[in-house]
């Protein structure tokens, strides 16, 4: 039987539980006035801003975590005879 850690379970949990509360909240009848969009909008747009700064202050590390999760070993193939041969820069076997 696989175990689930308690992180695991949490996480998919805990959506689902936020959707059946709001889902299951009451009518609020709330007045929402033209400032609040205002708000909001800038709330969406500051958040924008500060992940773009994050990115430009980090490049340099997400790009070489990205080159080093995706970069592959070569290892050099086995000829005809069974050996181990290795290339050089022009493409000649040594």
């Amino acid at each position: 039987m696989k175990r689930v850690s308690r992180a695991s379970r949490a996480s998919r949990t805990s959506p689902l539980a936020a959707f059946i509360l709001l889902a299951a909240a009451p009518d609020a009848y709330g007045y929402l006035d033209p400032g609040t969009a205002g708000i909001i909008v800038q709330s969406v747009l500051a958040v924008i801003a500060g992940i773009l700064v994050a990115v430009r202050a980090w490049w340099k590390q997400i790009v070489g975590l990205t080159r080093r999760l995706f970069t592959v070993l070569r290892i050099p193939a086995a000829g005809a005879d069974g050996e181990r041969h290795t290339e050089d820069e022009t493409g000649a076997r040594k």
